[in-house]
């Protein structure tokens, strides 16, 4: 069953790299680049297909463990799916890599005209935003626990 589970993944990110390949924009990611700034209003999708990105931390930012993009995560998906969402920091790429760029409008189209890919995408979606609830929710019993230790 866990091995269904794994192929079914696997395909799923296959399907939304190929709609985004055709229906987005792809950017070359090398080490050093500025991909996103803190403060960017993010409403389009970011899909990471290879390479990795990381927050470019400052000394008024909150640390709370190390946290970075790599394969198969994507960035936007909060803002796309809510309507505009704030980058909290600078994310840089630190692996060369490629990424995929779909806009709201290009989303909407897409999704409004193909019903697999209106699938396709909005599972993704879903697992990703429920993927980083869940860490967050992680993160906070853990804080909880340091306080509660002190």
């Amino acid at each position: 069953m866990a091995g269904d589970i794994e192929k079914s993944l696997s395909t799923e990110l296959e399907e939304v790299v190929a709609l985004l390949r055709r229906h987005g924009t792809t950017v070359a990611l090398e080490p050093g680049d500025l991909v996103v700034p803190k403060g960017k209003r993010l409403s389009d999708l970011y899909f990471i297909e290879s390479g990795c990105l990381e927050p470019a931390w400052s000394t008024q930012d909150v640390v709370a463990g190390s946290w970075r993009l790599g394969p198969g995560a994507c960035l936007g998906d909060m803002g796309l799916l809510a309507g505009a969402a704030v980058a909290p920091v600078d994310l840089v790429c630190i692996e060369p890599g490629v990424m995929h760029e779909l806009s709201r409008e290009a989303f909407e189209a897409l999704v409004a005209r193909e019903d697999h890919a209106a699938v396709v995408l909005y599972r993704y979606l879903a697992r990703s935003c429920a993927g980083r609830l869940t860490a967050l929710q992680d993160e906070f019993t853990r804080l909880r626990m340091l306080l509660v230790i002190r």
